[in-house]
């Protein structure tokens, strides 16, 4: 008996990685599904920043249980036309023509699902707005809401996707598989010392720049190491001027983008990890930070709320930087007993919000339900 075929569309898939989260979703699905479905995706043959990969490009390449292809040119209509019909078409994000409009209208299949991967969300929308509003009439005027299925990793997201599509939209609301990686052993901790890392794209959303104001204000000895490809050179610019005007005792280390598997590395040398986004879908960095053992610092527009109580980290309120800086210097007074005891309870979180195993069965659900 053939296994059913899901046809997954995105720019952007492994050993690309500079695209952020949604590639790890990715990379992430296929992994945990490849044994119970016929999973072919088609993609760029670049990364994010447009460095070409080191991948045989333009026909199908077998990797694992999957087929990948690597598209040197994105895929037209004729070409998809030409695809035989899969059970499932899913389409990644709302905003690239050719790797999710394209797909949507031409490519043969007998359902279709859209992930809409948090570009819903109102702090996503405010980047980039009239572009992504033009998009959406195209959407819209298309009637494409009605002819498609969504897929929403939270309940906001779906309340989103709902407010702008409509309420008779189907939804369905799987969290994202995440990466986990193991506890690291806690580096040594003294009062008034901390050693902060941010790991993300270098974009508005998320808010790199607001931490670096809130470090002008903080009085501890701080560390500051920024990993992620910077997307948007203007507010890079912006950083770096900040940078230039910490005081004597905020020393602040750009590192350039890190290779997924150099992440461990990367969260080893901090106390905390920072990061206060003005919105997360997943995030699935402060996950893999959480699974690690490292305390995070984030906004309340994440999945990642209530981490006072459960010793896992802070949350903070991005309107109000003050609380950023309420919150690096909170983790700087730390000694280290006490300090360790935040690095078990992030892992206990990370321990106990992922079920994998009935994500699995979501997800397969998902996938291999009839039209009917």
């Amino acid at each position: 008996m053939s296994l059913p075929t899901v046809s997954i569309f995105y720019d952007y898939f492994s050993p690309a990685y500079k695209a952020g989260g949604p590639t790890q979703s990715l990379v992430n699905l296929v992994q945990h599904l490849e044994k119970d479905l016929d999973l072919q995706v088609v993609c760029r043959d670049r990364d994010h920043d447009g460095t070409v990969l080191d991948v045989v490009r333009d026909a199908w390449v077998k990797r694992g249980n999957s087929r990948i292809f690597y598209a040197a040119t994105a895929p037209a209509k004729a070409w998809l036309r030409k695809l035989p019909v899969s059970d499932v078409l899913y389409v990644n994000g709302l905003y690239s023509p050719r790797f999710n409009l394209f797909p949507l209208l031409f490519a043969p299949a007998r359902r279709k699902i859209v992930a809409v991967r948090g570009m819903l969300h109102p702090g996503a929308l405010s980047q980039k707005a009239l572009k992504k509003k033009l998009y959406l009439s195209i959407w819209k005027s298309l009637g494409l809401a009605n002819k498609v299925e969504f897929h929403a990793t939270a309940p906001e997201e779906a309340a989103f996707i709902r407010n702008y599509f409509g309420e008779n939209i189907r939804v369905w609301t799987i969290p994202n598989f995440p990466k986990s990686l193991s506890y690291l052993e806690p580096m040594p901790k003294q009062s008034g010392v901390v050693n902060l890392v941010s790991i993300a794209l270098i974009s508005p959303m998320k808010n790199h720049l607001l931490i670096l104001q809130a470090l002008a204000s903080v009085k501890a000895q701080v560390h500051y190491q920024i990993f992620g490809p910077v997307k948007d050179a203007a507010y890079w610019e912006l950083c770096q001027r900040e940078i230039a005007k910490l005081p004597a005792q905020v020393q602040v280390t750009y590192h350039g983008d890190v290779n997924p598997d150099k992440i461990a590395d990367a969260l080893s040398q901090a106390h905390v990890f920072i990061l206060p986004s003005k919105s997360e879908n997943f995030g699935h960095s402060i996950f893999e930070a959480f699974s690690s053992g490292k305390p995070v610092i984030t906004s309340e527009h994440t999945p990642w709320n209530g981490l006072q109580d459960l010793r896992a980290g802070l949350n903070v309120a991005i309107e109000h930087p003050a609380s950023i800086v309420e919150a690096v210097e909170s983790f700087a007074a730390m000694e280290h007993a006490e300090y360790e005891q935040w690095t078990l309870g992030a892992r206990k979180l990370a321990e106990e919000a992922i079920d994998v195993a009935s994500l699995r069965k979501a997800y397969l659900e998902m996938f291999t339900q009839s039209n009917n």
